[in-house]
């Protein structure tokens, strides 16, 4: 599916060291097979400044919460008391806005149930506040880079993120005594997308995945009808075998043809056996191509987006892509 970038807006209080925790080995081999991974810090900074799992993982993305106090400066910025930050051994790698920002509401979710319309704006969008806001908003600028530098491992695209984020003067991760965390500092999207790609490699000790699932779900199950899902078993209640599974997910045999663990996962395809019958609207998109030479041949809605224009100016220049 070319996927490059995944959002992992969760985490754990994992009670193993990523070294051997199963979640951790997973999302580092997602990332050396070539997708980015943007895990969230976590929101039990009050009584933990420790990564969630599997942002603990120094290969990833770990994203931590940043408070604009409602202006565009950085110079009143502060990390929210919720936000976890990490500590000297491993601190976020970048902050994002974590407070008040909007997204699509999920009519009838969790959420929307139980906030009692707080936060709602207008029907579609919520309001919502967390480290799960910011690392959606990095999410986003990890997958503009990638569409910039097609070519680009996600290494660099960590590179890109980090080397270009914004410094704050009330302090850094790394600096003794400091009791705010903030990574490299905010992510800068704009100057992350502009800067000319670089070499770089990280190598840190990988993890074997060879722990256990309670050691990383930490006291914190999945409850169907009262029944909790502990022990060492899967989301379908098959046996697990870490082991085995690290060996697969390393050689990327984990999925084979939609088989997980021993159980089908969601067909083994897109909808069921393919997107909409068996291609997108019939064999391309409207005449043309989507990504070939121009959306529609040479334009889209006759020549170009709604006539001549689109929101002032044109829709990258005269073509799609």
């Amino acid at each position: 599916m070319n996927i490059r970038v995944l959002n992992l807006s969760y985490g754990t209080a994992s009670t193993q060291a990523y070294t051997s925790d199963p979640l951790a080995q997973a999302v580092e081999q997602a990332w050396k097979h070539g997708i980015v991974v943007v895990a969230a810090a976590g929101n039990d900074g009050k009584s933990s400044k420790n990564l969630a799992d599997p942002a603990f993982d120094p290969y990833v993305i770990a994203v931590g919460g940043d408070d604009p106090n409602a202006t565009l400066a950085t110079g009143d910025d502060t990390v929210p008391t919720f936000a976890e930050h990490g500590n000297s051994k491993r601190p976020v790698d970048v902050t994002a806005p974590a407070t008040h920002v909007l997204g699509l509401r999920v009519p009838g979710s969790f959420i929307d149930t139980m906030t009692t319309n707080t936060g709602r704006v207008g029907t579609r969008i919520q309001r919502g506040s967390g480290t799960s806001e910011a690392a959606a908003v990095t999410s986003g600028g990890a997958a503009l880079i990638a569409q910039k530098y097609p070519i680009a491992t996600p290494d660099q695209i960590k590179a890109q993120l980090t080397t270009t984020a914004t410094k704050l003067a009330n302090g850094n991760a790394n600096a003794p005594g400091q009791l705010v965390h903030w990574g490299h500092g905010i992510v800068d999207v704009a100057a992350a997308v502009a800067a000319p790609l670089t070499s770089t490699s990280q190598i840190w000790t990988t993890s074997t995945g060879t722990g256990t699932l309670d050691g990383a779900r930490a006291g914190v199950y999945v409850v169907d009808n009262g029944v909790s899902l502990t022990g060492e078993k899967d989301i379908f209640g098959q046996a697990f075998n870490a082991a085995t599974m690290a060996a697969a997910q390393t050689s990327a045999t984990a999925w084979p043809g939609g088989i997980w663990n021993g159980s089908r996962w969601s067909g083994n395809t897109w909808s069921g056996s393919d997107w909409s019958g068996s291609r997108w609207s019939g064999s391309r998109w409207s005449g043309m191509t989507w990504d070939g030479s121009r959306w529609s041949g040479s334009g889209w809605a006759g020549s170009r987006w709604t006539g001549s224009a689109w929101d002032g100016s044109r829709w990258s220049s005269a073509t799609w892509a």
